[in-house]
């Protein structure tokens, strides 16, 4: 195809997609028994949770987006999800007598349940609900109660990140604390170390706050240039922070100096890296937008949607509950299927279109905004051309490294 024609269909949609691999079957939302302890939770994205013990992968929630985890005085586990706040009691979940919707959660040293809620921020003693509107304390606009992460400290402050900033209860008054410039637009996650020093990831780098004054680095610290956003931040048994960097990897910081890694010196399954968390054995758990990657230290090992009952490989939050499992899973044998479309250009197939489908994508092409020679990024690429009647066809595809329950394409262009 000439390349004034290949450029010409540089625009083009894709109309329609058909996948023959077998679909995925949705497990009863209660266990015949109770689950083993030793449990780790993945939250994916709109896809519900996946819990992995040693009786295996279990999926509940299954097609419903999960906003937020925490575990409860007695290490109980809840989650806020679309429709309601549950608990899980062992066989499945159950909501409170009164529930709520919220969209982050944590638990004080007394039990108690602190929630972002619509308006403003709730507290669950087990029995009923208190509610502190932000407005009645002179906090107020829409960013206000965008919740990102909630954390309450040694001193029983509760600290939420919202989208107008970090915002302080000090068990009388809600106010807005001062944020220094560094932070950048929006504040992501909240973590406490063994200090008790208030850790917060943003988009100017990450914040250390001992009481009394804040510490920063930014991205130049970092040795990290341009964009990035610090969505979660988790220690290990060194001091050492492990932080997951939007787009950038992993970092990992001791306090002197920062190490990266990336899919381009590690066994890291994607750059886009949005939770992390560690286990009782040191290993460190990394949730990417490609799976699940674990590192022992010296070898990583991956689970996805094709080799694994991971339900999505968009994952968003890891939860490590009664310190996590003994011993790691085996990888099971890869799941494929095929893909298969067409492209119409005003009613009419396109012949000799170059179709790419892959993990990730860089550069961008006017009209779509993919692009440049080489687009395609990530541990999965495929490339075909259309056929006379405009078809086109993937063979051995892994499951959910380019197709989700919706039978649809993540990631399919045409050029």
């Amino acid at each position: 195809m000439e390349e004034a024609v290949r450029k010409k269909f540089a625009t083009l949609l894709l109309f329609a997609l058909v996948i023959s691999a077998c679909g995925r079957k949705v497990r009863p939302e209660a266990l015949p028994e109770e689950l083993p302890p030793g449990r780790v939770w993945i939250n994916t994205f709109r896809d519900g949770l996946t819990v992995l013990s040693s009786m295996g992968w279990r999926t509940f929630h299954e097609g419903t987006t999960v906003f937020d985890l925490a575990l409860g005085p007695e290490g109980q586990l809840w989650a806020a999800h679309f429709d309601e706040l549950v608990y899980f009691d062992g066989r499945t979940f159950v909501s409170p007598h009164e529930s709520r919707r919220a969209t982050v959660l944590d638990f004080d040293e007394q039990g108690r349940l602190w929630a972002g809620l619509g308006l403003g921020v709730g507290l669950f003693d087990g029995t009923e609900w208190t509610s502190f509107i932000f407005r009645d304390y002179g906090i107020e606009g829409t960013g206000a109660t965008l919740f990102h992460d909630l954390t309450i400290d040694d001193q029983g402050q509760v600290w939420a990140a919202t989208g107008a900033g970090l915002v302080v209860f000090d068990g009388q008054e809600w106010t807005v604390h001062p944020s220094p410039a560094h932070w950048g637009e929006s504040i992501r996650a909240l973590t406490l170390d063994d200090q008790g020093r208030l850790w917060a990831g943003h988009s100017g780098g990450v914040s250390v706050f001992n009481g009394s004054s804040w510490t920063a680095w930014t991205g130049d610290d970092m040795g990290l240039e341009g964009a990035l956003s610090v969505n979660d931040i988790a220690f290990d048994d060194k001091g050492r922070a492990w932080m997951a960097v939007v787009s950038r990897g992993l970092l990992v910081f001791d306090g002197q100096t920062w190490e990266r890694y990336d899919m381009s010196n590690s066994g890291l399954a994607g750059d886009v890296v949005k939770a992390v968390a560690i286990d009782v054995q040191g290993r460190v758990w990394t949730g990417t937008d490609c799976g699940v990657s674990v590192f022992d230290g010296k070898n990583w090992i991956t689970y996805n949607q094709s080799n694994s009952g991971l339900v999505s490989n968009d994952v968003r939050q890891i939860l490590i509950q009664e310190g996590g499992m003994a011993a790691l899973p085996e990888l099971q044998k890869v799941r494929v299927g095929k893909l298969r479309g067409s492209v119409v250009r005003e009613g009419k197939p396109v012949a000799g279109a170059r179709a790419l489908l892959c993990t990730s994508v860089s550069g961008t092409i006017p009209g779509i905004g993919f692009g440049g020679e080489t687009p395609c990024t990530g541990p999965f690429q495929r490339e075909t051309v259309t056929d006379e009647g405009g078809s086109f066809t993937f063979s051995d595809v892994p499951i959910g490294w380019s197709l989700d329950k919706r039978n649809r394409a993540d990631r399919a262009w045409f050029a």
